[in-house]
């Protein structure tokens, strides 16, 4: 774990941070790494939820193992969002323009809306959502804001990486790039087949249980 936390901070600064030379943080790289462990716990999360209900391991995986993995998520996802802050506000306090036009730049125009939704993806939603014992302990919800920290994670990525190459554009691709094109499907298809697959089961396990009750 001490090794994974090394490793993937100095890849931080060495891959993303170096990306604008003229802009420094000692902490960037541990908020880096925090993330990277937030999207595990979240990963595991999402797969427990999907093996329990493909393998029938439900007296193997219980709620109770749930709701220790949700309180993870909730908790780690503070402690993301604890770590932004404890970045943002030196910067902001001391108002140096050496350090101020990094952030800035990630929280103007044409980058505003994507770093709200990262905002709300990675923190406001799960801390709303996995508040209570219930979401958390039921696979559906717990796979549902699994899915939206994942994805928070994601955005995350590509708002600490693109302004640094095309400040200008929010997506960046080269034109008829047909190639790019097919990705870019599949990606939102295999999402929205994510989506439908856990919705779908979550649907046969409830009716299971509706005819149980009769």
């Amino acid at each position: 774990m001490l090794l994974f936390a090394i490793v993937f901070t100095l890849l931080a600064w060495d891959w993303v941070m170096s990306l604008t030379p003229d802009w420094t943080s000692t902490l960037f790289g541990w908020w880096f790494f925090m993330g990277a462990f937030l999207s595990g716990i979240a990963m595991t999360a999402f797969l427990a939820t999907r093996v329990r209900s493909g393998m029938k391991l439900e007296s193997y995986l219980t709620p109770l193992h749930f709701w220790d993995v949700g309180k993870l998520i909730f908790a780690f996802s503070i402690f993301w969002v604890y770590e932004f802050w404890s970045q943002y506000l030196p910067i902001w306090y001391a108002n140096l323009p050496d350090e101020t036009w990094w952030v800035f730049l990630r929280f103007e125009e044409p980058w505003r809306a994507l770093g709200m939704t990262v905002f709300t993806f990675v923190f406001l939603l799960p801390f709303v959502g996995l508040m209570n014992m219930a979401t958390k302990k039921s696979p559906f919800w717990l796979a549902l804001f699994s899915l939206i920290v994942l994805s928070g994670m994601w955005l995350e990525r590509h708002v600490l990486v693109m302004p640094s190459l095309e400040p200008d554009k929010v997506w960046v691709r080269p034109a008829g790039d047909r190639h790019h094109d097919r990705i870019s499907r599949r990606v939102r298809l295999g999402g929205a087949g994510i989506h439908d697959q856990v919705s779908d089961r979550e649907g046969r396990r409830r009716l299971r249980r509706g005819g149980h009750g009769h």
